[in-house]
């Protein structure tokens, strides 16, 4: 199913869908379902206390007609705009039009801003789960947090009380590049780094930029190459002083030096396959990994 906001993949047998936003280039969203996906007569269906994490929708039922009523988040998100005043006292005085944030819904959280611009989080009886103190707050559906913002300075803050903040507001900018696991780019003193979904950091901030961007329609632009090799290892692409280089992000552990031009990928035969230029020559990403691995001996002794 896509629309513009999100494309959610379906499938039967499974009890396992996957999401991301169209012309993305993340992995998608990998979430786990109460039940599988039914196959019936060629039809798909999906189990209705699954439908807020599969569809982003809240269901409710009808007594006086015996009807199972669907909400989509952005009609919600009308009903609750008309009850603020009547509910709130006018403490809270604007709901997030966000997508990201709308999603936010499907799990009871509304993100909503005071007299003071200031946004927060509050469960569907408007009580408060993350107070009103933050300039921004962006939905993360499949980690279950905010990336939050205050005077120029982002971290990631968790709805549970006791791990919240995940991430520290010290940074001039976070975004997710990985889902699953979790990975967060963030920016300190004009260099990248990387922290996890626990908040740990893994690649110190070193790097100018993460990720390939190619303009070429026979490469793919590339950020992290997912289960690559025989231990299925996540590889993430970094730059540094115009030079791209590869860390395996299990570890933060940088295989070779940024010393090549190019790291980009290609569909071969229905596949995506992953090389790399270095000094105008092509190699493939394993031959290159290979290389670095291996050890030159001297026999002439």
């Amino acid at each position: 199913m896509q629309n513009e906001n999100q494309v959610i993949q379906f499938e039967a047998d499974s009890n396992k869908i996957y999401k991301t936003v169209p012309d993305s280039n993340l992995d998608y969203e990998e979430y786990e379902l109460n039940n599988k996906i039914l196959k019936i007569n060629n039809l798909l269906y999906i189990a209705l206390d699954d439908v807020n994490v599969g569809l982003n929708v809240v269901y409710g039922f009808s007594q006086n007609d015996n009807r199972i009523l669907l909400n989509t988040v952005d009609s919600l998100t009308e009903g609750y705009k008309t009850s603020l005043s009547e509910q709130t006292n006018n403490t809270i005085i604007e709901i997030s039009p966000e997508f990201n944030n709308e999603k936010a819904l499907s799990y009871n959280m509304l993100v909503v801003s005071n007299e003071n611009q200031k946004w927060g989080v509050v469960d569907n009886n408007f009580s408060t789960i993350i107070g009103n103190k933050y300039t921004s707050l962006e939905f993360i559906e499949s980690a279950k947090a905010f990336i939050a913002a205050d005077d120029n300075k982002y971290g990631v803050i968790s709805i549970e009380p006791n791990q919240r903040p995940i991430i520290d507001l010290n940074y001039e900018e976070i975004e997710v590049i990985n889902n699953s696991p979790m990975f967060y780019k963030v920016k300190l003193a004009g260099k990248y780094g990387i922290i996890d979904g626990n908040g740990k950091p893994i690649i110190n901030n070193e790097y100018d930029n993460m990720g390939y961007t190619t303009q070429s329609t026979t490469e793919q632009t590339v950020l992290v190459i997912k289960e690559f090799g025989k231990n299925k290892e996540n590889l993430l692409v970094v730059c540094k002083e115009g030079k791209y280089g590869l860390v395996n992000l299990s570890d933060g552990k940088a295989i070779g030096d940024c010393i090549l031009d190019k790291v980009y990928g290609k569909i071969e035969n229905g596949q995506e396959k992953y090389y790399i230029q270095l000094q105008d020559k092509e190699f493939s990403l394993d031959d290159y990994i290979k290389s670095i691995n291996t050890t030159k001996v001297n026999m002439e002794q």
